[in-house]
């Protein structure tokens, strides 16, 4: 299940709920037990506000679960972090080196470190970028998330490290201080004796 597919089934759910509060007691099954009565003194602004505060918390809890159940490596442009990425093949430490402005965004130049016993050449790299979740604005949180899939040829060798400069166009400064990059592996090679 996708994460947009996550986060429709959560807005139906909310609204369900929210239509089910105000239903009075007679509408409903008696099996089911009512629900807790809500003051009438509560204004819609203030449903409102609980609404969109349960909406924040349960995107911020889906992009730390995304984090934690996907293969990406999540690294920062502004000091030297190593994320690990999770391929089928192993794990491979990686950290953003530079960055430097280019078009209508950045270079980033991205170093794998190759944990495994194996040569690896050429791979699919996915970044992933956009201004950081500050558990407010949800909307505009989605709106800029963006990804892009990069085929390279370079060579991966085994107990080394790896330079693929990968261009992330469009961008802003703020989207690019924190990245979510993904390896996918095309050749294994390794030594016969």
């Amino acid at each position: 299940m996708t994460y947009s597919q996550r986060l429709r089934i959560f807005f139906c759910f909310s609204t369900a709920l929210l239509i089910s509060c105000n239903q009075s007691p007679s509408a409903q099954q008696p099996s089911v037990q009512p629900p807790p009565q809500i003051e009438t003194t509560k204004s819609d602004s203030d449903l409102l506000k609980k609404f969109q505060k349960l909406q924040n918390d349960f995107v911020e809890l889906q992009v730390r679960l995304s984090q934690l159940e996907s293969g990406e490596a999540t690294v920062s442009t502004e000091e030297l972090v190593y994320g690990i990425a999770k391929t089928n093949f192993g794990a491979f430490t990686v950290t953003a080196k530079s960055v430097t402005p280019y078009l209508d965004g950045f270079k980033v130049k991205l170093s794998f470190g190759n944990l495994t016993s194996a040569t690896f050449n050429g791979a699919k790299i996915t970044a992933s970028w956009g201004i950081p979740f500050d558990g407010k604005n949800v909307d505009a949180y989605l709106k800029s998330q963006k990804n892009k899939e990069f085929s390279v040829t370079n060579s991966f060798p085994s107990g080394a490290f790896s330079d693929v400069e990968v261009i992330l166009t469009p961008a802003m400064p703020e989207e690019v201080k924190s990245l979510s990059v993904g390896l996918q592996l095309d050749q294994l090679a390794m030594r016969v004796r």
